[in-house]
């Protein structure tokens, strides 16, 4: 009898007394969860919360089996494929590549990565966007989701539809979740990548991450490999052991310290995908690294990420009225917008052999000095032990009475951090980097009452707190159109060569001092990108197209 002939009671074709739709429902519960999930207990088990309890010891064993040998694992997977080398390609300015691909833009980072990629390039941006079974019907949810997430961030235009395609993919999956022909149809195209993409969770263990941050990269690195693409990997100070002393660009874990002295799955896992890279670079390939700190909110915009833990314990100190007292308790940050800068200056200039640069702060603020800023603002606290701190959160914010509660309570309600937690900060040294950055009029904003004051701001306007900082209050509207006198207020700059590159660079750090700027180069397209994205820091800006006279 053929198979099309046998069918159970719900019509599912039936093969030695197990129904099909429990194998496709295995195999994809295998692909979404990263761990193979079996057939047998599936069928043993017909109900939701048998299913749900074989998924549960499936995890665990697969978990277990990972973490008992972890130290072998990690030195399998720091392997690189042998066929994924160079190709000869030379490393490529950002600005001169027709096509980009951008992993992680429905991310907090990833989201200004492509309003920047937008601005400051004329490459058409194709962003990888997570789907457990990829394929083309997938786009318009895609777009979708880039989308609310560049809205709820104040980035979003609809003209940059025109700039920016969705490639549906799974960083889980082999070639990306593409099929072979996809994988290399994009292959083909891309002449730039930007890694930012990762499964981000600081309880989860290495095996869960795995599949996504280890084996991913590498399927990043086999696209760069057929492609010639230059890598621009984004890791974390996560990759770093704690220290307040802080670690250079240079500095990396010996491969047998990474079990014991790594905090957290994901910085294993990150730790991993940077070997890899570092890796592909020694075999040729054109690749950078850049590793962030904790990214804060935008130095102008105050838009910020609200899944981060040091908001959600800021948000929650003002609230309370009191603040944690810690010693050591470093409250590091890099406001977002530096670090896009940053890493799209650092991607159109390759004349360095650099190969890791640091954007976390070099020099954090105490939490102390933080809330001492913030009682400047109107936003006065007492300060109290952590314990302390614990139970009077829980009894007044945590016990699930108040209505409408913002993200910030569920961020605490789902894992309160510890003292040694707080205390664990990753210092980066960043004097090579400073010094590449300063050549191009890049320089790190200052962690003070300013910023403290638009971060505030923003958090009002969340619906975060109660009431607005004092110097806005005082100040009146002004200061809410970001009209803040800068150095060079009153004063006229004419930046030429200012599409692209160190010209763009220079006229956005002029824009931020106050002075009114007149750019000049030959692609008026490109100028006006430059002048949508620096004229948010309040001042006029001129675009000038000039002709490139050529001697016969």
């Amino acid at each position: 009898m053929p198979v099309s002939a046998i069918k159970d009671d719900h019509g599912f074709f039936d093969v030695g007394g197990h129904s099909l739709v429990l194998a496709v429902l295995a195999n994809r519960l295998s692909k979404e969860f990263g761990f193979i999930v079996p057939l047998a207990p599936l069928a043993g088990n017909p109900t939701l919360q048998g299913h749900l309890e074989v998924i549960r010891d499936a995890r665990d064993g697969h978990t277990a089996a990972v973490q008992a040998d972890l130290p072998a694992i990690l030195r399998a997977d720091i392997e690189l494929d042998e066929d994924i080398t160079s190709n000869g390609t030379a490393m490529r300015q950002l600005s001169e590549a027709r096509t980009v691909l951008l992993t992680g833009a429905t991310g907090y980072l990833g989201a200004f990565l492509l309003k920047s990629l937008i601005e400051n390039t004329t490459a058409t941006v194709v962003c990888l966007v997570r789907f457990t079974d990829p394929n083309d019907e997938c786009r318009p949810a895609g777009f979708a989701r880039i989308r609310k997430n560049l809205v709820d961030l104040g980035l979003w235009q609809d003209s940059m539809l025109e700039r920016m395609e969705v490639l549906p993919g799974n960083l889980s999956g082999k070639r990306l979740g593409l099929s072979a022909e996809a994988f290399d149809q994009t292959a083909q195209r891309i002449e730039v990548i930007i890694h930012a993409a990762a499964t981000v969770n600081l309880v989860y263990p290495y095996a869960a991450l795995r599949n996504a941050n280890v084996g991913g990269t590498r399927e990043i690195l086999r696209l760069a490999s057929l492609s010639g693409a230059t890598l621009h990997h984004i890791s974390t100070n996560g990759v770093l052991v704690p220290s307040v002393e802080g670690w250079s660009e240079e500095a990396m874990v010996d491969l047998e310290d990474v079990p014991e002295k790594l905090l957290d799955g994901y910085g294993q896992t990150k730790w991993v995908a940077e070997m890899l890279v570092c890796e592909a670079s020694r075999r040729g390939m054109p690749v950078k690294i850049y590793r962030p700190g904790t990214i804060s909110g935008h130095s102008t915009t105050g838009s910020t990420n609200t899944y981060d833990l040091l908001n959600a314990l800021i948000v929650e100190s003002l609230q309370l009225g009191c603040a944690p007292s810690i010693e050591q308790w470093f409250t590091e940050m890099t406001p977002a917008d530096f670090v896009t800068d940053a890493i799209v200056t650092l991607a159109d200039h390759t004349d360095t052999d650099q190969l890791v640069y640091h954007l976390g702060d070099s020099n954090p603020v105490s939490a102390r000095s933080l809330f001492d800023s913030l009682n400047e603002l109107g936003y006065e606290t007492t300060r109290v032990p952590w314990d302390d701190w614990v139970s009077l959160w829980n009894e007044k914010r945590g016990n699930g009475k108040i209505r409408d509660e913002p993200f910030t309570i569920d961020i605490l309600r789902g894992g309160m951090p510890t003292v040694e937690g707080l205390q664990s900060v990753t210092v980066l040294k960043d004097d090579a980097t400073r010094a590449a950055l300063a050549l191009y009029g890049l320089c790190r904003p200052q962690i003070d009452s300013a910023l403290l004051e638009t971060y505030t701001r923003h958090f009002y306007a969340r619906g975060w707190l109660s009431r607005p900082p004092r110097c806005s209050e005082s100040k009146g509207t002004a200061i809410y159109a970001g009209t803040k006198r800068g150095r060079l207020s009153g004063k006229v700059a004419v930046v030429t060569g200012a599409s692209s590159g160190i010209g763009a660079a220079v006229a956005a750090g002029l824009a931020k001092e106050g002075a009114s700027v007149v750019l000049a180069a030959r692609r008026l397209e490109a100028l006006e990108a430059v002048k949508r994205k620096i004229s948010s820091h309040g001042g006029r800006v001129l675009t000038v197209q000039s002709v490139s006279l050529v001697q016969s």
